[in-house]
């Protein structure tokens, strides 16, 4: 039914649940689609706060969906394939104000981006009263097969982990050399080089990344705001703190929302010591995608960092429940787990880690007994040497075993190291806790103002304060 101007105006929250797929599993990577391209043009609306749910409408209630989420209204859809006819139905609901709007669209998986059209101006016209024109995001594929790659490289680009990040790679480079003018397929292929970069050739994938990048926003100007959060990442990795600021000051300042842009954001703020500003972003991320398991990471991560151990515990929980294989992950959880008391969890966590990523683990088990015995003893210095000297253990593991044997001198020569490679390991380390003994070295002022963040604070208008290790806002 038609809404008043007023009653349109009313909704300003909204959560789109995970669309149902009524076919087989092999259109899984459609169904999700309807769901991806609904909340991307959703977030165009001014002043509409747009959720992506985690669960399907039919796990759960719409009004307790509502209360759960903290919004107005609930959008919820369905996906059936039948002799290669597809039928999707969405559904409106909302409370305060009353709003019931449903409806039906039918086509073949060739109409599949016109098909995401049509639901998403239904939807908005439900929302915010019709009159709109057609709704179409602002990166719009030349044709359905560029698409259907597209959509087929997210579904894999999702599941993280190595093999699925390659597939995904070749998909969206099939997408563009069919669509060379198709932007968010450029966005999604440096997204996936990003995350390749934990496991391969790391300069070389920042390079793949921005030329990515370059290329894309060539031949399709309407990404060059969410394009800044990938030359963020890539300028935060490379020590490149002012310059990653200003990408994420575009970013996130966009009128689109983008849950990357903060996600890489928080990222920037870790690692230059903005503990509080880093926690606000994660939380803005995961907000907007609560289902998703690398923003359920960060945030357990920036709760960690900020010594709220129940509230980091409760999101390490979810994001563990959803297999995050990221290698700040596994590595925060390890060193978690090791402040909470926890050496065999943790041995654990830094074996599989270590399967994960193709790793010697042949460190794990004497570097942790040594740890358990006694952390600080001769012992556990002459293991931690021996296995230095084999080159076996990652850098960012090996640093933190130094500060927490108590060697700041071993600790600092490393840490040395970040002043040629900013990634050699994370650089947010550096304000936890246990680094405390390395913030206290006498070199360690030095190693700031090498690293260029004496300066950037001073031009952020922060301060050092040495003793908590983080940057406050003046």
């Amino acid at each position: 039914s038609e809404q008043s101007p007023d009653e349109a105006a009313a909704i300003d929250s909204v959560v789109v649940t995970r669309f149902v797929n009524m076919g087989g599993a092999e259109n899984q990577f459609l169904v999700d689609g309807f769901g991806e391209q609904l909340i991307s043009t959703l977030y165009q609306i001014p002043d509409l706060r747009v959720l992506k749910g985690s669960l399907p409408y039919e796990d759960e209630a719409p009004r307790e969906i509502a209360a759960r989420y903290d919004v107005d209204t609930v959008v919820s859809g369905s996906v059936q394939e039948l002799d290669g006819q597809f039928t999707i139905r969405t559904a409106v609901y909302a409370e305060n104000p009353a709003k019931r709007c449903g409806q039906s669209f039918t086509g073949t998986v060739r109409d599949m981006f016109s098909l995401h059209e049509q639901v998403a101006t239904a939807v908005r016209n439900c929302l915010m009263g019709a009159g709109g024109g057609t709704v179409s995001p602002a990166s719009k594929p030349a044709g359905s097969v560029s698409y259907l790659r597209y959509l087929r490289g997210m579904s894999y680009l999702a599941r993280r982990d190595v093999a699925s990040l390659r597939q995904a790679a070749d998909l969206f480079l099939e997408s563009i050399e069919i669509d060379p003018a198709y932007g968010s397929a450029y966005l999604a292929l440096a997204n996936t080089y990003v995350l390749l970069a934990d496991y391969e050739a790391q300069n070389e994938m920042f390079n793949l990344a921005l030329s990515t990048l370059e290329e894309g926003i060539a031949r399709d100007p309407s990404i060059s705001e969410p394009a800044q959060t990938y030359f963020g990442y890539v300028q935060t990795k490379r020590g490149e703190w002012a310059a990653a600021t200003e990408s994420f000051r575009i970013a996130t300042g966009s009128d689109i929302e983008y849950p990357p842009a903060q996600h890489y954001y928080s990222r920037l703020m870790a690692a230059t010591g903005r503990i509080d500003d880093s926690l606000e972003a994660a939380l803005a991320a995961w907000e907007m995608d609560r289902g998703e398991q690398v923003l359920n990471s960060r945030v357990a991560i920036a709760y960690f960092w900020k010594n709220d151990m129940e509230l980091a515990r409760q999101y390490y929980d979810i994001a563990n429940a959803m297999h995050v294989g990221a290698p700040i992950h596994q590595l925060s959880y390890a060193l978690f787990l090791m402040r909470d008391g926890q050496l065999e969890q943790a041995r654990e966590v830094a074996r599989n880690a270590m399967v994960l990523y193709q790793g010697d683990a042949s460190w794990v088990d004497p570097v942790f007994d040594a740890l358990s015995a006694d952390p600080t003893s001769a012992a556990t210095v002459a293991v931690l040497e021996e296995y230095a000297a084999r080159d076996v253990v990652p850098q960012a593991a090996l640093v933190t075993f130094w500060v927490i044997a108590g060697q700041a001198d071993r600790a600092m020569q490393m840490a040395w190291r970040l002043v040629d490679d900013p990634s050699y390991f994370e650089v947010e380390l550096l304000y936890l806790d246990e680094f405390r003994v390395l913030r206290q070295h006498a070199e360690f002022p030095r190693l700031l103002d090498a690293l260029g963040l004496t300066q950037y604070w001073q031009q952020a208008g922060c301060r050092w304060d040495n003793d908590a290790g983080v940057c406050h806002s003046s």
